[in-house]
């Protein structure tokens, strides 16, 4: 079965669960994964709707916080990985940015990592939502099955996530050692150990 999220999408939906939990803007969030930038946006009836409608049907918002009463949508956030270097992405995100700033939502992009601070995070959506301060609180630890990778764990070139030691079973290399992309089959990169 596939994961729902990437490595790094995962880990920081444990850093941003705990920001939503810690009263970030003075009141609790809902964290929503992957939606439909369908489902935030309305786009009013003219001669061009179908082509805007055709656009934001595809998209996705990696996070949205919004009001728990409300569903309100209150900020969206974006994880940036490799990809967004490649110009195709990079017009995607501008597209995202525009619609999402004409709509009056504000968009957080985080690059994308191996680990995130929790006070970091909740320090740049404090930037980015007026009227919002930090809220103060101890986080629990991470599970232990949500720790870091080693820090000496190599990323993946492509999509910048942990990499995995793996070894070969068959074929010409069975039996050596290599790292290959947590993301695997999306991300096919390896990289030699032995």
């Amino acid at each position: 079965m596939d994961h729902v999220l990437a490595n790094a999408a995962t880990f920081f939906t444990y850093v941003i669960s705990q920001i939503a939990l810690a009263q970030t803007a003075g009141q609790n969030h809902s964290i929503n994964n992957k939606v439909r930038l369908w489902d935030v946006l309305y786009v009013p009836r003219s001669e061009e709707s179908r082509k805007y409608e055709n656009k934001i049907s595809s998209k996705h918002i990696d996070f949205l916080l919004c009001d728990p009463t409300t569903m309100q949508p209150v900020l969206a956030i974006e994880l940036d990985g490799a990809s967004h270097h490649r110009k195709d992405r990079q017009d995607r995100d501008a597209f995202l940015d525009q619609a999402l700033a004409a709509a009056g939502l504000p968009i957080l992009h985080i690059k994308a990592a191996r680990s995130y601070s929790i006070a970091e995070v909740q320090q740049q959506i404090v930037v980015v939502l007026p009227g919002t301060e930090a809220a103060s609180f101890d986080p629990p630890p991470l599970p232990a099955d949500q720790s870091s990778p080693k820090a000496t764990d190599p990323s993946c070139p492509k999509c910048n996530t942990a990499m995995v030691k793996r070894k070969a079973a068959k074929g010409k290399h069975a039996g050596k050692r290599f790292w290959a992309c947590s993301n695997y089959p999306q991300y096919r990169e390896v990289i030699g150990i032995d």
